[in-house]
């Protein structure tokens, strides 16, 4: 089996509309917290830059974002049977391996009328 489909989302979201009004002075002091400071270099500067455009553009400012939802792994190989108990009663089962793992289970029953 092979899943194939478009699975981009892209878009951006105001700071406004996701983040809290006082989300500046909730991080406080953060430059003296434990996670900041197990942090190299670059990181710090990268927090610092991301703290400051939020203080500095909070009704204004956006994120960007771009998402791929697709599967990491497209092509899956499937096993699988049908198995009438009576003519009301029928089962069936799926096990997909090799690139996903899934498992598909069923049972029907139909009604005489």
């Amino acid at each position: 089996m092979n899943q194939k489909f478009e699975t981009v989302t892209e878009g951006s979201v105001k700071y406004s509309d996701v983040l809290p009004g006082d989300i500046v002075d909730q991080l406080g002091d953060y430059q003296n917290s434990n996670w900041y400071q197990r942090m190299n270099e670059d990181k710090q500067a990268q927090v610092d830059e991301i703290v400051s455009d939020i203080a500095q553009n909070y009704n204004t400012g956006k994120i960007n974002y771009s998402l791929d939802k697709g599967p990491s792994q497209p092509w899956n190989l499937l096993l699988g049977t049908n198995y009438e108990l009576t003519k009301n009663w029928q089962f069936r089962a799926e096990v997909g391996f090799i690139g996903r793992f899934s498992i598909f289970g069923n049972i029907n029953y139909h009604f005489k009328l």
